[in-house]
């Protein structure tokens, strides 16, 4: 546009005072000063105001570089600025007043249709217009108000507050009155926006740097119906009365059935006119007290199920009111998505926005994959045609570190219609009360980065609809650009929790009318988590944070704690309840551990409890998940028809399951008090990656108790794959009640056979679809003693005992045998598996199924070094389960053969007895052998055998024993081989065989040495000082050769000795032994580090 004399005029003197902003710039201590002595914002409209030159360069100095600095993303407050130059201003505000009042304007005139209008700081104006044309952008570097007792209306394209702006509509003490509405349009007639002068694609919305204060008129967001309402009902009565509701204001009542029998390619049109989920929107009438008369009836009907495990009051029909009076929207809501507006609050926390509606907003389409501008996540060239982050109502990196910080506060607003997600937290501490969620793609309410804080309590998400045409293909997003580019929550979710809500709190929140899950509690989506590590401080449990602190671990992943809490929580017509993926996979127990990132041993689970879910073809699918309890659960599919069982192309989508998770991923889940009606099957029960014969790791037992199955084909399912998977041991089922379910269970039987010691092996014969199966060995009726069809049991004594088994079968049946067994002291052989390796290795760990090795080849019955590694650091182990069946004294012993030229080449043998589970303290994946295993900092663990090998005579083996007490003995054993520092050349090797870990036979050595023969073994134990952690060490003799020398370690010193034998009885040695802590195995991996292995 042309200028007028007095504008242009305008124009050169505030460049004069971007001169000298830029000079006060370059004197830091000159621009401090003039900053300290900036004018306050005017708090007064119509107070007398300054004139232009009492507007201080300052002001527009700080407004430009505010956040320049900015280490969260200072690129986004550098754009909003570039976007709203302060050279560019056509119309100024050079004193404070109302907006219609041109004497506060420069030149006396008002903004007009397409001008950029400059509010400065220091300069409050309170809007009072009604503005049809719109403007191109206004910039809001002092306070902009509005009137709150008149019909106000502005169109603009780009509304900007700096980071020294205030944006204030309606207060908390003074909203917009009840009577009165105020409208911001964000002027679409723009067309394509220009990247040329917007490159990033951030203006065309409300975007908010500074302080923002929103209060509309209060509203009650949702009442319940009393009764089911039917097609074509004109009244509605109401459970309690409302808030706020007025003759005008729109109402959605939720479905309660979906058109099952549409295609994918018919959504589209069937949701244009709600036909789909069945929502309907009406219009009030009349209201008087909880009455409720509609212009029109309903469209259709809402009724609830009747059924035999709940009561039909216990589950609610919602009534939601969208109608607000302050309203934020695109000027026209059927250009195409990329030319709409947006509204973000970025950077600031300062943000209170109470009773808005947000309508047809948001850029970012989630039917589309993200191709954000100049580059995407995943480094390929972005043109910016689907950016991300342009959402309906966006917080926008306003901070998540700490829980007593400032937090963002949004109540009771609506947002209505937008391509891609509705409000999205986005790395921010924010409070989401009570607001309303409405007809959007991808998800309702997200949590973005995985590191969100905050509280969101009884807010309501309906019609979520998703990509219809990666509809549910998790193949979609693991193999094609979504999970790249980070492009998560598409299949139309409720609810997406990055980071599984470890700092959220969830209650009293609804979701109905969903295109997938209603809550997708994704914790870690394989791998492509956003957030690494955050700082402990944010870990709310505080039992869990205590861990981490005594293990000097100052951050955590997500993944591996417990969310904060999820409660009160409802689903209905939707696919699915909950889905969680990756939850809490703390992985300590070691057992086909599928995890990432820092972990820390704990049994902590996260807790959902008072959830209802109906309407529904899945109630809860856990998905790679571990360390859950559910408590108090009601899920219901259709109980007239019950969902039938069809397994999805994709696993995590089939149907007809109450309860379902991933076949062997998903362990330790407590289900509680639970209720279960209409699908073919009620709860799929749990198996872990190993089956039976690889004593599975009782750890991993998930359970049931307190639970009723009615208009179920069968209360239990192994396996939704179809195979004739057998159901899992480690089910641990309580009390179960079914209504109408045919019985299968016939009398078990079990045998028993000796393991060695006073323990007893016991094996459940399998038969009749058992589910569950649990154990009586203290013959009191009670059978709470073990679980699972094979079980180790140690007796204190020999004796004659009673002994009792239950199962139950797929029906939830149970049949329960006892009998008597005779117990006696036998001799415990080798506990280790495969001693004399005949077998080839595993490459993963895992428990009980022989060596796990790393740069090690079996050959010949002895595990080498692997010559193709070069400089080697190999290392060779296993964990055997052995539940306290050795006791007392113990012998280790081994042949080894070490060679090498260059000398310095170390081999080192472990044995730790570890009771409870294996935990990680502090686990890296990396090469450093202790620690890449994942071993030790279980809660009760002991380091019995540590030693550093001397090479061996030229091409002889050694036999190498060691006699150690155990004490009462140990759930598990580890024993490994590491070898460090060898260069393989010149014929250099190492090699290990027939190992053996067994119970010690009585040794008399007088009656040895009598006879002038030399033990084969002997134990140092360096008795000088033990007020340090001690090594035991040993020497050895070479077969045929007499004895060699072998270095002692005495803690701080180390000597070589040569010892003939030392004996000593079992316990002799208790008083100079104990248990290690921390700081021992800190010494050891120390020494590791030290060494460079």
């Amino acid at each position: 546009m042309t200028l007028s004399r007095p504008r242009r005029l305008t124009h050169q003197l505030l460049e004069s005072r971007r001169l000298l902003a830029g000079l006060a710039e370059e004197m830091p201590t000159m621009s401090t000063a003039l900053a300290s002595g900036a004018q306050p914002v005017a708090a007064v409209v119509g107070a007398e105001s300054p004139s232009f030159n009492d507007i201080t360069p300052v002001s527009f100095q700080q407004a430009e570089m505010d956040h320049s600095s900015d280490m969260l993303m200072p690129h986004t407050s550098q754009s909003l600025l570039d976007l709203v130059p302060l050279q560019d201003a056509d119309a100024v505000a050079l004193q404070s007043g109302d907006w219609s009042n041109s004497a506060i304007w420069q030149d006396g005139q008002k903004p007009a249709a397409g001008d950029k209008v400059l509010i400065a700081e220091g300069i409050h104006v309170a809007f009072d217009a009604q503005l049809t044309l719109p403007l191109h952008w206004i910039r809001v570097d002092g306070q902009l108000s509005w009137r709150t007792d008149m019909d106000t209306t502005m169109m603009v394209e780009t509304l900007a507050v700096t980071g020294t702006g205030e944006l204030q509509i309606g207060t908390v003490t003074q909203p917009i009155q009840p009577d009165v509405t105020a409208e911001i349009l964000i002027d679409t007639t723009g067309g394509v926006i220009d990247q040329a002068t917007d490159p990033t694609l951030l203006g065309r919305g409300l975007i908010s740097h500074g302080s923002t204060e929103i209060h509309g008129a209060v509203k009650t967001s949702r009442a319940v119906s009393q009764a089911d309402i039917a097609a074509g009902q004109t009244q509605l009565v109401l459970a309690d009365a409302v808030t706020g509701w007025r003759v005008g204001d729109q109402l959605l009542i939720p479905g309660t059935s979906t058109d099952r029998t549409l295609q994918v390619n018919q959504y589209d049109q069937a949701d244009a006119v709600n036909a789909r989920f069945h929502d309907d929107v009406v219009t009030i009438a009349a209201i008087d007290g909880n009455l409720v008369t509609l212009e029109s009836g309903t469209a259709w009907e809402h009724v609830r199920p009747v059924g035999d495990t709940f009561t039909v009051d216990e589950l609610s029909l919602y009534v939601i009111n969208l109608t607000r009076n302050i309203v934020i929207r695109s000027s026209d809501a059927t250009v195409p998505n990329q030319q709409r507006g947006h509204v973000m609050i970025m950077h600031n926390p300062n943000a209170d926005i109470a009773y808005a509606q947000f309508k047809d907003l948001g850029r970012s389409d989630k039917r589309e994959i993200v191709d954000d501008p100049v580059v995407n996540v995943d480094g390929s060239p972005g043109n910016g045609d689907n950016p991300r982050g342009r959402y309906g109502l966006h917080l926008h990196m306003i901070g998540a570190t700490s829980y007593n910080g400032t937090k963002a506060e949004l109540t009771g607003n609506v947002v209505w219609g937008t391509p891609g997600w509705g409000i999205v937290q986005h790395d921010s501490y924010a409070v989401l009360r009570d607001n309303v969620v409405f007809d959007v793609v991808g998800a309702g309410i997200v949590s973005e980065n995985g590191n969100e804080i905050g509280e969101w309590i009884g807010n309501t998400v309906v019609k979520i609809t998703g990509d219809l045409k990666n509809n549910f293909d998790d193949e979609a997003f693991l193999n094609g650009q979504r999970g790249p580019r980070f492009d998560l929550g598409f299949t139309g979710s409720g609810y997406w929790v990055q980071g599984g809500g470890f700092g959220l709190l969830m209650q009293d929140n609804v979701a109905a009318s969903i295109n997938g899950a209603g809550f997708d509690l994704v914790h870690h989506t394989d791998g492509l988590q956003h957030v690494e590590t955050l700082p402990v401080s944010l870990i709310y449990d505080p039992a869990v944070r205590q861990r981490y602190i005594d293990a000097g671990i100052t951050t955590f992943t997500p993944n591996n704690v417990p969310m904060r809490g999820m409660v009160g929580v409802e689903v209905y017509n939707a696919y699915r309840g909950i889905h969680t993926w990756l939850h809490n996979r703390d992985s300590d127990d070691q057992e086909g551990a599928f995890t990432f990132g820092l972990r820390t041993a704990h049994d902590i689970k996260s807790v959902i409890s008072d959830y209802t879910i109906w309407g529904v073809v899945n109630g809860v699918h856990n998905f790679y998940s571990s360390l859950m309890r559910y408590e108090d659960g009601l899920v219901i599919g259709n109980i007239d028809s019950p969902v039938a069982f069809q397994r999805s192309t994709q696993g995590n989508n089939s149907k007809g399951v109450g309860v379902s998770h991933n076949e062997g991923d998903s362990n330790r889940i407590d289900f509680h008090g639970l209720r279960v009606e209409g699908f073919q099957y009620g709860f799929q029960t749990f198996i872990p990656h190993n089956d039976s014969s690889n004593n599975l790791n009782r750890l991993s037992i998930s359970s049931i108790d307190q639970a009723t199955f009615s208009h179920v084909s069968k209360a239990f399912v192994a396996s939704t794959k179809g195979t004739g998977t057998p159901f899992s041991e480690l089910f641990d089922i309580g009390q179960i009640n079914t209504i109408g379910v045919a019985g299968l269970a016939a009398t078990p039987t079990f045998s028993d056979t000796s393991r060695g010691g006073l323990s007893m092996d016991f094996h459940a014969d399998v038969g009749a679809e058992y589910v569950g199966y649990a154990w009586d060995f203290d013959n009191d009726g009670q059978f709470d003693d073990g679980i699972g069809a094979d079980i180790t049991h140690t007796y204190l004594s020999p004796g004659t005992y009673t002994v009792g088994l239950q199962v139950w079968d797929s029906s939830a049946r149970t049949a329960t045998t006892t009998r008597t067994i005779s117990v006696s002291e036998q001799p415990t052989g080798n506990v280790l598996i495969d001693p004399n390796f005949t077998g080839p290795a595993n490459s993963k760990t895992t428990r009980d199924d022989g060596w796990t090795a790393r740069d090690f080849l079996i050959q010949n019955n002895t595990a080498v070094i692997d010559p193709a590694n070069g400089w080697g650091q190999g290392v060779i182990y296993q964990i055997i389960t052995d539940s306290n069946r050795l006791t007392g004294a113990v012998d280790f012993q081994f042949d080894y053969r070490r060679i090498s030229s260059e000398g310095g080449a170390k081999m080192m043998v472990s044995v730790f007895g570890v009771d409870d589970y294996f935990g990680i303290e502090q686990y890296k994946i990396d090469r450093t052998p202790i620690r890449s295993e994942g071993i030790i900092e279980a809660p009760h663990y002991r380091q019995l055998v540590h030693a550093n090998m001397a090479s061996t005579s030229q091409g002889q083996w050694e036999s190498v024993e060691f006699n150690v007490d155990v004490e009462q003995g140990f759930k598990y054993y580890f024993v490994r081989f590491a070898f460090d520092r060898h260069r393989v050349h010149n014929g250099d090797t190492v090699g290990v065989r027939n190992v053996a870990l067994a119970g010690a036979a009585p040794m008399i050595v007088p009656a040895l040495a009598d006879q002038g023969v030399r033990p084969a073994f002997a134990i140092a134990a360096a008795k000088e000082d033990f007020s340090e952690p001690q090594q035991l060490t040993m020497v050895a003799r070479t077969l045929g050769e007499g004895d060699i020398t072998l270095p002692v370690n005495t803690g701080s010193s180390e000597r070589t000795t040569e010892v003939d034998a030392i004996h000593t009885e079992p316990g002799a040695l208790d008083d100079e032994r104990r248990r290690l802590d921390q700081s021992m195995l800190d010494e050891l991996l120390g020494e590791l580090e030290q060494d460079g292995v």
